[in-house]
C-alpha cells in the first residue's frame, strides 16, 4: 500500500465516521445520542461488586446490589437518571438477555437421574412429585391472590398467582453446588422443582398475556409454534455443532458459536413477537437450546455470561431500581399491607407444600427445600414488569414485588445454609458391603478415628454377630440387589466400599453404586489383577490386597520414617481433605492465611494438577487442600475454609 493511499485513508475514514454519527448509516438525519446516562449506569455497575465484596454481615446477590444502586440514582433517590430512549432499549435487551440466560441455567446434565436408580418408575415418581409441588404452590398462590383481590388490594389475581409461583434457578443452582448438594437426593429434588417452576411459570405467563391481549382465539395456539421451532432448531444445531468448520471458526475474530447463540436468541424473540406472544418464552427456549448444545463451563457459556452480566443485565437491573418509586410504598396505605403480606406469602406458598412431600426425608430438609425454592429474582421481576406494562398490576404492587425479590434472594440462601449445615461438621456416610475381616476393621477405624457414619451390610448371621460385638451399625440385607442397597441407605451414602471377598460380587456392587446411584467415591477390593482395568474403566477405585501388601513392604523399606508417620498417626493428629468454598480465601497467597493451631497445608490438588504449597501459592476456588494437624484445629480449619 503506497504512502498516498495511506494518507487518503487517514483523512477519509474519520470523515466517513463523522458523517455516520451525524446523519446515520443510511444518510438520514440522526438524533444526537447522549452517553452521559449510560456512562453513569455502567460506572455504577462496575462499582457495585466492589461494594458488596466488603459487606460481611450478609452476602447480597450482585443483581440486588444493582437494584439498590438504581434506587440511589433514580426516582427514589437523587433522580439524576431521566428517560432516555437508548438506555431504555439497552435495558429492554438486557431483560430479554436475562431470560435467555435463565434458559441457559436449565442444566439437564445437572439433573442426575442415576441417583433415582435409573428406573423409569423412579424417574416418573421424581418428576411427578416436582409437578405436584408446583401445582400445590400455584393453587395456594391463587387462593392468597384471590383473597387480596377480594379486598381490592390488587388488580389481577391470576398474574399475582404466577408471580408467587416463581423461583430463581440463578440462585438455587449455585447454592446447591456451593453446599456440595447438587448430586444428593435433596439437591436433585430441589433442582427439578426449580426447573419446572421456571419453565411452567414462563409458559403460563405467556398464555395468560395472550388471553388478556387477544382473548381465547386460535392465536393462543400459535404459541405451540415456538415449541415446534425449538425442536427443529435443536436438531439443526446438533448437526451444525458436529461440522469441523464450526470448531475452526470458534475462536479469534469469527466467534461463530457466540454469533450462532445470539442469532438463535434473536430468532426466537422475533418469532415470539410475530406470533403475538411474550418474548420471555422465546428468549428462554433459545437459552435451553444453547444449554443442550453446550457443556456447562464451556468457553461459549462463559462468553455469553460475560456479555450479559458484564453489560446488558446490569443496565436492566439498575434501570429497574431507578424507575422504582419508593414514595408510592411510603405514602400508600395499600403498600403498608401489601409488602408484609407479599413477603409472608412468598415463603408460605413454597414451604407449606414442601412439608407434605415424602421426597424429603425429614422436617429440616422439607423446611430447607421450601425456603431455598422461595428465592425469587429474575423471573419475578420479569413477570411483574410485563404486568405493569399491560396495566394488570399497579405501581404499588410492582414496587412490593421488587421488595420481595430483594428480600427473598438475599435471605433464602442464608436460611437454607443454616438448616442444612447448622454449625457442625457434616458426618460422612459410608456403606461397607461385606462384613469380612477387612471390612469390619475398616469400619471400626472410620468410625472411631474419623467420625464417619458407617453402615456394614451383610446377610451372614455369624459375620453380623461379630460386627455387633464391635459396636458397629449393621444392616441384614442382600447388597447385590437394588432393594437391598436402598434398605441400607445407599441414596444418602457419600462413599461405598465393596469388601465381600468375592471379586464378582464386589464388581457388581461397585458398578451399581457408581453407575446407577452416581456415587463418586466407590472402592472395590479385588484379588484378581485382571479385574482392576474393568473396574477403573467404570470409575471405581481398586484395592488389591496382595499388591497392597507388597506396596506396604516396599514403603517400609524405602521410606521408613514417612511410612511410620502415616501408620503410627497420633490420636490427636490427623489428615483431612477440604474443598475451598470460602470466597474470602479465593486468590489469596497461602502465607497470608492464618490457619488455626498447628494446621499445615501439605498438598493442593487443582483439577488434575498436584501442587506443592509454598508461601506465594495462590489459592483458588474449589482447590482440594490436604491438611495435617491436631483434630480440633483441623475441624476449625475445615469449617473456615469450607464455609460458604
Amino acid at each position: 500500500m503506497g504512502s498516498k493511499t495511506i494518507l487518503f485513508l487517514s483523512i477519509r475514514i474519520p470523515i466517513v465516521v463523522g458523517n455516520i454519527a451525524k446523519k446515520g448509516i443510511g444518510g438520514t438525519a440522526m438524533q444526537e445520542v447522549a452517553f452521559h446516562p449510560l456512562l453513569l449506569v455502567v460506572v455504577l455497575a462496575f462499582a457495585v461488586p466492589f461494594v458488596l465484596e466488603h459487606l460481611r454481615i450478609i452476602r447480597i446477590p450482585v443483581v440486588v446490589g444493582e437494584i439498590l444502586a438504581g434506587l440511589v440514582i433514580g426516582k427514589s433517590g437523587l433522580n439524576v437518571v431521566t428517560a432516555d430512549p437508548w438506555l431504555d432499549f439497552l435495558a429492554t435487551f438486557g431483560f430479554t438477555y436475562l431470560m435467555f440466560l435463565s434458559g441457559l441455567e436449565v442444566d439437564l446434565e445437572g439433573i442426575n437421574l442415576s441417583r433415582v436408580n435409573n428406573k423409569r418408575p423412579q424417574i416418573a415418581r421424581l418428576l411427578t412429585g416436582a409437578l405436584l409441588y408446583f401445582v400445590a404452590t400455584l393453587i395456594l398462590s391463587f387462593l392468597i391472590a384471590l383473597f387480596l383481590w377480594q379486598q381490592k388490594l390488587i388488580k389481577n389475581p391470576w398474574l399475582l398467582a404466577l408471580i408467587f409461583s416463581t423461583t430463581s434457578l440463578g440462585i438455587v443452582v449455585p447454592v446447591l453446588k456451593e453446599r456440595g448438594l447438587i448430586d444428593t437426593s435433596l439437591g436433585q429434588n430441589i433442582l427439578i422443582s426449580a426447573v419446572l417452576a421456571d419453565f411452567l411459570t414462563m409458559f403460563l405467563t405467556t398464555v395468560l398475556v395472550a388471553l388478556a391481549t387477544t382473548g381465547p382465539t386460535h392465536e393462543v395456539l400459535l404459541i405451540l409454534v415456538l415449541f415446534v421451532a425449538f425442536f427443529l432448531l435443536y436438531r439443526t444445531g446438533l448437526v451444525l455443532s458436529r461440522l469441523p468448520i464450526m470448531r475452526n471458526l470458534a475462536g479469534a475474530t469469527s466467534e461463530i458459536q457466540v454469533r450462532g447463540a445470539l442469532a438463535t436468541m434473536l430468532f426466537f424473540i422475533s418469532l415470539a413477537q410475530e406470533l403475538g406472544s411474550e418474548i420471555i418464552l422465546g428468549a428462554f427456549l433459545a437459552g435451553v437450546i444453547i444449554s443442550l448444545l453446550s457443556r456447562r463451563g464451556s468457553s461459549l457459556r462463559l462468553k455469553l455470561d460475560a456479555i450479559g452480566y458484564g453489560f446488558f443485565i446490569p443496565i436492566f437491573f439498575i434501570t429497574v431500581g431507578s424507575q422504582l418509586d419508593l414514595a408510592v410504598l411510603v405514602h400508600s396505605h395499600t403498600a403498608l399491607i401489601l409488602v408484609p403480606a407479599f413477603l409472608v406469602s412468598a415463603f408460605l406458598v413454597k414451604v407449606i407444600p414442601a412439608l407434605f412431600f415424602r421426597s424429603y426425608s425429614n422436617l429440616r430438609e422439607k423446611l430447607a427445600a421450601g425456603i431455598l425454592l422461595s428465592s425469587r429474582l429474575s423471573l419475578i421481576i420479569a413477570v411483574s414488569t410485563i404486568g405493569l406494562r399491560l396495566g394488570a398490576i399497579s405501581e404499588t404492587t410492582h414496587a412490593a414485588v421488587i421488595i420481595v425479590a430483594i428480600v427473598t434472594s438475599s435471605l433464602s440462601p442464608v436460611l437454607f445454609s443454616k438448616l442444612v449445615d447448622p454449625g457442625r461438621p457434616k458426618q460422612l456416610k459410608t456403606l461397607i458391603i461385606g462384613a469380612s475381616e477387612a471390612g469390619l476393621v475398616l469400619a471400626q477405624r472410620l468410625k472411631n478415628r474419623h467420625q464417619h457414619h458407617v453402615v456394614v451390610v451383610d446377610h451372614d448371621p455369624v459375620r453380623l454377630a461379630k460386627g455387633k460385638d464391635m459396636g458397629l451399625t449393621l444392616v441384614n440385607s442382600d447388597a447385590t440387589t437394588y432393594q437391598g442397597l436402598e434398605k441400607a441407605g445407599i441414596t444418602e451414602a457419600t462413599a461405598v466400599v465393596a469388601a465381600t471377598g468375592d471379586d464378582a460380587v464386589n464388581l457388581r456392587v461397585a458398578e451399581i453404586a457408581r453407575r446407577q446411584y452416581g456415587i463418586k467415591n466407590v472402592i472395590a477390593f479385588l484379588n484378581n489383577l485382571r479385574n482392576t482395568q474393568v473396574a477403573e474403566d467404570l470409575g471405581i477405585k481398586v484395592v488389591t490386597p496382595p499388591l497392597s501388601t507388597l506396596i506396604v513392604a516396599e514403603n517400609i523399606l524405602v521410606h521408613p520414617e514417612t511410612f511410620s508417620l502415616l501408620r503410627d498417626e497420633p490420636e490427636d493428629t490427623t489428615f483431612e481433605e477440604v474443598r475451598l468454598r470460602n470466597h474470602r480465601f479465593f486468590e489469596q497467597r497461602l502465607k497470608y492465611i492464618n490457619l488455626p493451631g498447628d494446621v499445615l497445608v501439605v498438598s493442593i490438588i487443582r483439577g488434575q494438577d498436584r501442587i506443592v504449597p509454598r508461601g506465594n501459592t495462590l489459592l483458588k476456588k474449589d482447590d482440594l487442600l490436604i491438611l495435617m494437624g491436631n483434630r480440633d484445629s483441623i475441624k476449625e480449619a475445615s469449617r473456615q475454609l469450607g464455609a460458604v
